[in-house]
């Protein structure tokens, strides 16, 4: 069978059977007539993974009858092998992230590669490329660097991905660019005194109130926000050590006009995290309000676009700098460092970050928790 569920192995020996596909078969290579095999996993549907193995053979396995290709590159163009990178990527990619490299690929990276064959591409068009790429979209502004250096690196993924199948010898793009790097002293975010400000200025608006009382005290990502339902709140503690508690297990987008829930960024993102007791106390009271909401309906049914405005038009009001929605995950970390003095391990956790390198990104915060502490242990001294 090509097409299986996974599983996890479990620390005691078990196996856990996950809720992804994977797709395992042999197929005879149309560049070199070599028997080889095919391996990919995380496919959200059986279907996905048969739909994949069935484009996967049109495009890349030799019929019978046909001589290989020996040089792979004579006999493709840049446009097919995107048509080949997106058969491959687009069903074991999350639905928004996909919908953002494709973007990319279709306005930043097919109009000037298109036509070409892979076999005339080299060092030397890269370099045109990213000049032009670097002149920005010609009505006299320019791509930040970020966005510049996330558009290139799509392009040198697409030559990878050539490379793997066969169909370039090396990527030409590997060492073309050295964009700046982003300075990690560049994260905005409000101090607590600040979000009080904004606070006050917002608290005519109910709704958004509460949302933003949610991502300054809780530091869920936007996504995550958006796809609460009363049902991840359990505002009754067993005991009173205890307090009220969210949880963290999907993530709304809005893609091509339809409302999307999905399972969360990453694994770690699946995670359970604690509420302050008067932030709880409101959430509480506000859900109670919402009449005839169901457990497992969406609390805000609203878009990061109304954040957004949200955060342009009341920031002016309470007189703070403007920040972006994401920003108020930034202030929560450092709302953390600063006040609170947690450690960046406990930060991970409550976070939901990957890895704690992810975590190092606000090391130029830590610091000043560094300095207070030592003056701290002075006294004991």
């Amino acid at each position: 069978m090509s097409v299986a569920p996974e599983y996890k192995k479990n620390p005691d020996g078990t196996r856990k059977k996950l809720s992804t596909w994977q797709v395992n078969f042999y197929y005879v290579d149309i560049v070199d007539g070599k028997k080889k095999k095919k391996h990919k996993r995380n496919f959200r549907t059986k279907k996905d993974g048969e739909r994949f193995e069935k484009e996967f053979r049109e495009q890349h396995e030799l019929k019978e009858g046909e001589t290989p290709k020996a040089n792979g590159a004579k006999s493709i163009t840049f446009a097919e092998l995107v048509k080949k990178y997106r058969a491959d990527k687009s069903h074991t990619i999350r639905e928004h992230t996909w919908k953002t490299k494709n973007d990319i690929i279709n306005s930043k990276i097919l109009p000037y590669f298109k036509k070409m064959n892979l076999k005339d591409i080299n060092n030397e068009t890269i370099d045109v490329w990213i000049n032009q790429l670097m002149k920005g979209p010609g009505d006299g502004t320019t791509y930040a660097d970020t966005y510049t250096r996330t558009i290139f690196n799509q392009l040198s993924s697409l030559f990878n991905f050539a490379v793997d199948h066969g169909y370039m010898d090396k990527n030409p793009a590997r060492g073309r660019a050295h964009f700046r790097k982003k300075s990690r002293n560049g994260i905005n975010f409000w101090t607590l005194e600040e979000y009080k400000k904004f606070r006050e200025a917002i608290s005519e608006n109910q709704k958004s109130y509460i949302a933003f009382e949610i991502l300054y005290w809780c530091g869920i990502r936007v996504g995550e926000l958006l796809a609460l339902t009363p049902s991840d709140f359990n505002f009754k503690p067993q005991s009173d050590d205890e307090v009220s508690t969210l949880r963290i297990n999907k993530s709304y987008q809005r893609l091509n006009k339809k409302d999307v829930v999905t399972e969360p960024k990453t694994e770690k993102s699946n995670r359970t995290i604690t509420i302050p007791p008067a932030v709880a106390e409101k959430i509480e009271n506000y859900i109670k309000k919402l009449y005839g909401i169901k457990p497992k309906e969406r609390i805000f049914k609203f878009t990061k676009c109304k954040l957004g405005h949200d955060i342009k038009k009341y920031s002016e009001i309470a007189g703070v700098k403007r920040i972006r929605v994401h920003d108020l995950r930034h202030s929560h970390v450092s709302y953390l460092i600063n006040v609170k003095h947690m450690s960046a391990l406990a930060i991970a956790d409550r976070m939901g970050h990957e890895a704690i390198d992810i975590t190092y990104m606000y090391a130029h915060l830590f610091p000043n928790v560094q300095n207070k502490l030592a003056k701290e242990m002075d006294e004991d001294v």
